[in-house]
């Protein structure tokens, strides 16, 4: 296969920007909004969730909670910028969500404090400012939805730079945390079962965002990391309002995958939208079910030198701030979260700029790329 290089360009008219504070991966560029972030608590009434403390009893709340977490383009803010660590330390005033809050928070620290190897480090990374002011007022013009599905019980504040990046740059990003067996049996084993339970979790979330004044409804788009990739992908299949799908090294892409082959609601002839799949390069050649199935879809794939699993979050950029040695690199994750941004601004027709995929020849409805990590 030949090797092209891609070359991605931002031009961009820069309109005076309220936050001087960076992105945790100092390589990405903030685009020409400020960025507001809110947490917003909600009930699914169709379903229950075993692990309430409630189950037993006659009173008190045992439907599922859903915890959607909210990045966008804000006005200028009063407040000053968060902290990394508001992220992890919910706070609600409600005790329908005091099971959650423990389960997400006890996995969260004991996730972040291996990530960041000592006590030291782990607070730093929570006391770290970022370029994002807690419930500011949105910009009052509709914006597309992104909706986001982390790696298998990946931290619940999973790939928050992209995000940020992202809503900088127009967009509204949303993600639910994983509320599965794992968070309280500590065996992540994925399976179709909890892959459903997931993508119902983001149909939940979309239901509720496509009424925020401010999302436009007809631009959405699902993105997910590893399983979550999956979870993006099964999202799309029974959502005809999501226009685009994007895996991040996503399982499906990788090979064989009984999450989405088992699943009873995977039908490659529901799979119709433009999608990108951008990962590890590796030398696996064998047949991928899922993938040469996606017939109806534009399959934009490209394949990044030199990167590994975690180049696809937010691991390489918070270690190298720690000053933890690393496997990947900032500058791997950066041209990952910018061919993302022009990979959406490319189907969105939101950018006259956007580069993606110029002078490029196409092999029927597949297009690989190689991108040398240089």
């Amino acid at each position: 296969m030949k090797k092209f290089i891609l070359f991605i360009l931002f031009v961009a008219t820069i309109s005076e920007i309220h936050s001087q504070t960076p992105f945790i991966n100092k390589e990405l560029q903030k685009g020409n909004f400020n960025v507001g972030f809110k947490r917003i608590w909600e009930i699914d009434k169709s379903r229950v969730w075993p692990r309430s403390s409630n189950i037993d009893s006659l009173e008190g709340n045992v439907n599922r909670p859903i915890r959607i977490d909210v990045w966008y383009p804000a006005q200028k803010n009063g407040n000053d910028e968060m902290l990394f660590r508001e992220y992890v330390y919910p706070i609600t005033g409600s005790q329908k969500y005091e099971d959650i809050n423990f389960l997400t928070k006890r996995w969260d620290i004991y996730s972040y404090k291996g990530l960041t190897e000592d006590s030291l480090k782990f607070e730093k990374l929570m006391n770290t400012k970022i370029p994002v002011f807690k419930n500011a007022e949105p910009i009052k013009k509709r914006f597309p939805l992104v909706i986001y599905s982390a790696g298998w019980y990946n931290r619940s504040p999973d790939n928050t730079i992209l995000a940020e990046f992202l809503a900088s740059h127009g967009f509204i990003v949303a993600t639910v945390p994983q509320l599965n067996p794992g968070l309280w049996t500590w065996n992540f084993a994925s399976d179709f079962r909890s892959v459903e339970n997931q993508t119902r979790d983001l149909e939940f979330a979309i239901g509720k965002l496509i009424r925020e004044s401010n999302v436009d409804r007809t631009k959405i788009a699902a993105i997910g990391y590893s399983t979550g990739g999956d979870v993006a992908l099964l999202l799309q299949g029974r959502n005809e309002l999501i226009d685009c799908v994007v895996g991040m090294d996503a399982s499906w892409s990788l090979g064989k995958d009984n999450d989405v082959v088992d699943s009873p609601f995977f039908n490659s002839e529901f799979n119709n939208v433009p999608i990108l799949v951008i990962r590890r390069k590796t030398d696996n050649k064998e047949y991928n079910e899922v993938l040469d199935s996606l017939n109806l879809s534009e399959r934009f794939i490209i394949d990044i030198e030199g990167s590994n699993h975690g180049s696809f979050s937010d691991d390489p950029p918070q270690r190298e701030m720690l000053g933890i040695t690393v496997t990947s690199s900032s500058k791997i994750h950066a041209m990952v979260t910018n061919i993302i941004l022009d990979f959406l601004n490319h189907n969105f027709d939101k950018s006259t700029n956007s580069n993606f995929i110029k002078q490029v020849k196409r092999k029927g409805r597949i297009l690989s790329i190689n991108i040398d990590k240089k």
